[in-house]
């Protein structure tokens, strides 16, 4: 491994790093937010706009500024403004509401995050030799995901032990060696393209719009706005096409939201220290998951690897369904829920391994940064639809906090749907020997 790659994979490593407030928020929003499960995940989607117009930040990336170091640098300032926010949230509260709160403090997150993310993205094509692309792709996603063991270890100590305002400051001071690993990454090769003032004025035109519309015409609007960028951007290449809406429809996994965790803390009695030792072992089977799929991977035998990821997600969620229709008994209920905490990281973490390798065979060289931020807003099109699918289905099975006699119909749900949109995805991929 060169100190470049290891250089990128660590600030994968601190992005994963900032899962250590994972169960700190889970127990802030279920005990001191009013909003039902169907509105947090509403308000999922909305602070997750950052990833899903990524293209946008993608395509000012690519053609200002000789070096793309400064916007990893405002985006770690905004990463440490959005928690010192959280960390004042009580005092911002006063003048905004609930949701306004959580939108903005949340947008101004990711947001930071994002513009990390895309710079990084593209140093493993920029700062890598092109033989090493694969081993980056996958080195990366390797340490984001010890990243997000680590945070698992300590996250529910954290909960526990510190208040939300301590842990969310201790969070932003995060920024600092994200800016600080950022500097000493040596580019190989920058390609500066010229402004394509239209292009980049259509793709600014989006913002505005997007704060003005409801949940449903959030999705009709991005999925129109990333197709047509899609179709502006990406090679008209059958195999890059179908094998990214394959992917898509595999990451179209819907979750039951906030409602599982209320349900093991008010019904199985889980306390904050064991919730996270469950995101521990999810953290750590998802990691697992990807060295066994590994060899599919850096191989491109992309049809094995979401195949062998499907089946595991579908065993996993098994047992906490039996457990809430008895079929499991409650004395393995601590077992039993670990399958579907399991389930989302390692969808998340091989779709998008899958999808930087595709988009460093086909990137020029000049553009690599919006072709990243093209499947990453594709990615996050898909979880977006996926949480549009989650809401609906917390609509029609109703969940509340003391009341959870609709969940095993919600979890059932969101299985048998999940399982039926991966396999249909799983379809439509293409074999790799299209690549040239």
């Amino acid at each position: 491994m060169t100190l470049n790659i290891f250089l990128i994979a660590f600030n994968y490593f601190l992005i994963g790093l900032l899962s250590l407030a994972g169960v700190t928020f889970t127990l802030f929003y279920k005990q001191s937010i009013t909003l039902s499960p169907s509105e947090l995940v509403s308000l999922g989607m909305w602070t997750s706009l950052p990833w899903t117009i990524k293209i946008v930040f993608g395509s000012i990336i690519d053609n200002f500024l000789k070096s793309r170091k400064p916007y990893a640098y405002l985006g770690a300032l905004l990463l440490f403004i959005g928690y010192q926010g959280f960390s004042n949230i009580d005092l911002i509260k006063t003048n905004l509401t609930e949701w306004q709160t959580l939108l903005a403090l949340g947008f101004i997150t990711q947001l930071g995050v994002v513009l990390i993310d895309i710079v990084t993205d593209t140093f493993q094509v920029e700062a890598v030799s092109q033989n090493h692309y694969e081993k980056v792709q996958y080195w990366s996603q390797v340490f984001q995901t010890i990243g997000l063991v680590v945070g698992a270890f300590f996250t529910g100590i954290l909960a526990s032990r510190f208040q939300f305002q301590e842990v969310t400051s201790f969070i932003s001071f995060l920024s600092i060696p994200l800016a600080i690993s950022t500097f000493f990454i040596k580019v190989t090769c920058r390609h500066i393209k010229p402004v394509q003032w239209k292009f980049l004025l259509q793709t600014l035109t989006i913002i505005p719009f997007l704060f003005i519309v409801s949940d449903f015409w959030l999705v009709l609007v991005m999925t129109l706005y990333v197709g047509w960028f899609i179709y502006k951007v990406c090679p008209l290449d059958k195999y890059f096409l179908l094998t990214m809406l394959g992917i898509f429809l595999f990451r179209v996994y819907p979750s039951v939201g906030p409602s599982g965790t209320w349900w093991a803390i008010d019904v199985l009695k889980f306390d904050a220290e064991f919730l996270g030792t469950l995101t521990l072992v999810a953290r750590l089977s998802a990691l697992i998951i990807l060295f066994l799929v590994g060899r599919f991977i850096i191989k491109g035998e992309i049809k094995k690897t979401l195949l062998t990821v499907t089946i595991l997600a579908f065993i996993l969620s098994l047992p906490e369904l039996g457990l809430f229709f008895n079929v499991v008994p409650i004395e393995f209920s601590k077992i039993a829920f670990l399958g579907t905490v399991a389930l989302d990281a390692p969808l998340t973490g091989i779709s998008m391994v899958i999808l930087g390798i595709l988009v460093a065979k086909f990137a020029p060289s000049s553009g690599r940064a919006t072709y990243m931020a093209v499947s990453a807003s594709f990615m996050n099109l898909a979880l977006m639809y996926g949480d549009y699918i989650s809401k609906g289905l917390n609509e029609v099975f109703v969940v509340s906090r003391g009341d959870y006699t609709q969940y095993g119909k919600l979890l059932a749900s969101t299985i048998v749907l999940g399982t039926i949109l991966s396999i249909i995805g799983i379809i439509l991929v293409r074999k790799k020997k299209r690549i040239k």
